[in-house]
């Protein structure tokens, strides 16, 4: 089984989400909603599906919860509705799988390690982007014999930290998922430092195909939002790129929208 230094990527996440740890939207803003479990949740799988990302500023927050409110549902388990992702992506030494995405190849792949704090689950995970802009993930519990045929005979290690904080809605009417990440969160192992974003949320539409008449997608067309081209992966491998030895170009008009701020973590 690939070796995984489990016990070091929780305590480096518990470094970089230790200053204000909570930041995101307080519960009470979701308290209209009605909830579904990760149960229900998971019995609609779309590990095939189109993806969409949105970024928006948090001033934008509550018109979209307002939108949302009628016809989706928030998921919560043991009474939360907010929930702390520690992702931790695996490359080749030489960034291999970044530069793919870096350079423009259709069919590509990422791998990672997810940890859900909150319940202290963790899955080895891949996802590959087809030539027709369709995501597939394929993940596996770990520890697991099954976790292998994930990552196979790949030569991997651990490269960033991307942690941030999750509030999934669901629209059963039409299978259409929402997440929201809050609280962007990116370092590397052994940096003394992290990087996160400022006044804004990535909002993530997955579907198993367009899905045109949502009550979100009528939102981001009214308001004149359009999708954008946006890995966390990609944009924190730059983000904490000190020696300027990482490709850059293809992200760099994202890499100026963003307001970002660097924070040193406690010795």
């Amino acid at each position: 089984m690939m070796f995984l230094n489990t016990a070091r990527y929780r305590d480096d996440h518990e470094q970089i989400r230790s200053p204000n740890p909570d930041m995101a939207p307080p519960s009470d803003t979701l308290g209209t909603f009605a909830s579904h479990t990760l149960e229900a949740q998971a019995s609609v799988v779309l590990p095939d599906r189109i993806d969409s990302k949105f970024l928006m500023p948090l001033e934008l927050l509550p018109k979209v919860l307002a939108t949302l409110d009628q016809e989706y549902t928030v998921l919560e388990s043991g009474g939360t509705r907010v929930f702390t992702y520690e992702n931790t992506y695996l490359d080749t030494p030489q960034w291999h799988y970044y530069l793919d995405h870096h350079n423009g190849k259709l069919t590509r792949h990422k791998y990672r390690y997810r940890r859900y704090r909150e319940t202290d689950v963790s899955f080895l995970e891949t996802k590959l982007k087809t030539n027709t802009q369709r995501t597939v993930k394929k993940r596996a519990r770990w520890p697991s014999p099954e976790a292998n045929e994930v990552v196979g005979a790949l030569s991997l290690q651990a490269q960033l930290y991307v942690n941030y904080r999750r509030v999934t809605f669901w629209c059963n009417s039409i299978q259409e998922r929402l997440t929201m990440d809050f609280d962007l969160r990116f370092s590397r192992p052994g940096s003394e430092t992290f990087t996160y974003i400022l006044d804004y949320f990535v909002t993530e539409q997955k579907c198993e195909s367009r899905v045109g008449g949502s009550p979100f997608a009528r939102f981001v067309r009214k308001h004149s939002y359009l999708p954008v081209s946006l890995s966390k992966y990609c944009i924190g491998a730059c983000m904490t790129d000190r020696n300027g030895t990482l490709k850059k170009n293809r992200f760099k008009p994202m890499l100026r929208r963003l307001p970002v701020q660097q924070i040193e973590l406690a010795a």
